[in-house]
């Protein structure tokens, strides 16, 4: 009985599954290979294995600690891709399972960086909305199609209801199924009911191109508006600019003409210091005088003060060297005539000769 056992279980054993195993690996009497984190080409592959085993053929002749299993075979994983061309004409595709689909269409139309995690069964009401938008577009296309080929269906039938009906039936029967399959999927837990509702799809639409004619209506008016509003400022910068002009003109022309109001002469006459003060009221408008009293020429009591004069002399002497030696000679003059009449006592001849004139008078 344990004989029949071992038989059967030798029987249904793989040997390739040993052969596959990587023994050099699990041996201690030689240092492991490094590992390699990518798989270089077959051919490389080949090479680097005949001499790999070249070495230890070598080695193992040199040393010889242990024999070699026989026909050592190293198991290699090669990383698949995925062909969408050949999958997409593979034979064995299901059609009627709308989960591969599904998932694909909404992976298809989001971003890269975007994945979508969670996903639900569609309830009661997105599988009717479906199913609805579905037989409306069957009705279409049946009627589109039968008024398109009637000519052709009359020609060979002669009533062509049995083939309407025939159609409608056909189509019930694949709005089943596929109702049927709907259930069965998931789709986005972020998608709502509402989305695929047909009345909510025809009342969001109408909404949206009302409101995107309310605004196109809307952004028109405040375009002309903003046109009237610029052509208004327009026309208010030239009125100021003719008006800042004009008014110039005329103030011109009333100062020289001397036409203005008394009270915008004084204004006026006050801004530019023409108006005089209240002690200058008497005096007139003298003009010499204002210059006088302004510049200081001359003094309250009439007469020239000696800082004043001094000052004078200085400053026309620094312009006109000539008058300074000038001054110069008549002081010296004056001071030679003094000490001649000092010395000569003339003063005391002269004040006699005064008395005597007088007595005689």
């Amino acid at each position: 009985m344990a004989k029949r056992i071992l038989d059967q279980i030798e029987a249904n054993s793989d040997t390739s599954s040993v052969e596959d195993v990587d023994t050099e690996a699990l041996r201690l009497d030689k240092i492991p290979s490094p590992k390699k984190l990518f798989y270089e080409d077959e051919d490389e592959d080949e090479d680097d294995d005949e001499e790999a085993a070249d070495n230890e053929v070598v080695i193992q002749r040199e040393s010889q600690p242990i024999e070699d299993p026989i026909n050592v075979k190293r198991v290699r994983f090669k990383r698949r891709q995925r062909d969408p061309v050949s999958d997409a004409e593979d034979p064995n595709v299901r059609y009627w399972d709308f989960g591969p689909l599904i998932r694909q269409e909404f992976r298809d139309k989001l971003p890269s960086n975007y994945e979508i995690k969670r996903w639900r069964r569609p309830s009661k009401h997105m599988v009717r909305s479906v199913v609805q938008l579905i037989e409306t577009n069957f009705e279409t296309a049946i009627e589109q199609v039968l008024d398109r080929y009637n000519d052709e269906l009359k020609s060979v039938v002669n009533d062509s209801t049995a083939v309407h009906r025939q159609k409608h039936i056909l189509m019930n029967d694949l709005v089943f199924k596929i109702r049927h399959q709907l259930k069965k999927t998931k789709f986005p837990s972020r998608i709502s009911d509402y989305d695929v509702d047909i009345e909510y799809i025809v009342s969001k639409r109408k909404y949206i191109q009302s409101r995107y004619a309310l605004e196109l209506a809307n952004a028109e008016k405040l375009e002309d508006e903003l046109i009237r509003e610029e052509q208004k400022l327009k026309e208010l910068k030239e009125l100021c600019q003719d008006l800042e002009t004009s008014n110039k003109r005329k103030l011109q022309d009333r100062l020289l003409k001397n036409d203005l109001h008394p009270s915008l002469t004084k204004a006026m006459e006050n801004a530019y210091g023409l108006i005089p003060d209240s002690d200058q009221a008497g005096q007139g408008n003298n003009i010499y005088t204002k210059d006088v009293q302004e510049l200081q020429l001359v003094p309250s009591g009439g007469t020239l003060t000696n800082g004043s004069e001094d000052e004078d002399t200085l400053d026309v002497e620094k312009l006109v060297p000539a008058l300074r030696e000038y001054n110069k000679v008549s002081q010296s003059i004056y001071s030679n005539i003094e000490k001649f009449m000092k010395l000569n006592k003339i003063e005391s001849v002269l004040d006699r000769i005064d008395k005597i004139s007088g007595d005689n008078e």
